[in-house]
């Protein structure tokens, strides 16, 4: 009887570094533990960080379309195509085609520019949501202007998780 040596499987790979803005979304929740006892401040906390990993992903998937669309490429092109058509000639269906595949590269890019946007937005209200929270622990200014702050930023970050639910949505039809 042979005894084999069985090969030892490969170790797993590396955990992907965490997400830039992890320690921005800690501090908020460091600030928000360390001063208010709400859940529902710190699910708030949670649905934010969850659509910000979305959104990370979203635009790292949305970047990498773009690159293999070569946009340069596309736009010289569509210039070239331009310009070997006559000035006063209706657009060829070449160029029809060119022009589309150019406008909807622009889009893709400029869905990418709302996401980065949106995010440093997102990052902002949750800021302020935080120090709103902290300071109504505290009832800076009376409970009511401190329970309205604190509802205002609550909005903002409502509004900040809708507007960044639409942008997966229209990332994701992009990628279909």
């Amino acid at each position: 009887m042979v005894f084999r040596k069985r090969p030892n499987p490969p170790p797993p790979p590396p955990s992907p570094p965490p997400p830039w803005w992890r320690e921005r979304v800690d501090a908020a929740r460091a600030l928000v533990r360390g001063h208010v006892r709400n859940d529902s401040i710190e699910r708030r906390i949670d649905e934010i960080e969850e659509a910000l990993l979305e959104a990370d992903c979203d635009q790292q998937r949305a970047s990498t379309a773009l690159a293999s669309l070569n946009p340069d490429v596309v736009a010289a092109e569509l210039k070239t195509a331009l310009r070997n058509q006559g000035p006063s000639d209706d657009d060829s269906p070449q160029v029809v085609a060119l022009r589309a595949r150019y406008e909807t590269i622009h889009q893709l890019h400029d869905v990418v520019d709302s996401l980065v946007e949106r995010t440093h937005t997102t990052f902002a209200d949750l800021d302020a949501f935080a120090a709103r929270a902290v300071s109504t622990s505290f009832g800076a200014g009376g409970a009511a202007p401190a329970s309205a702050a604190l509802n205002s930023a609550f909005a903002d970050l409502h509004a900040d998780l809708d507007a960044l639910a639409e942008a997966h949505r229209i990332v994701d039809r992009h990628d279909r």
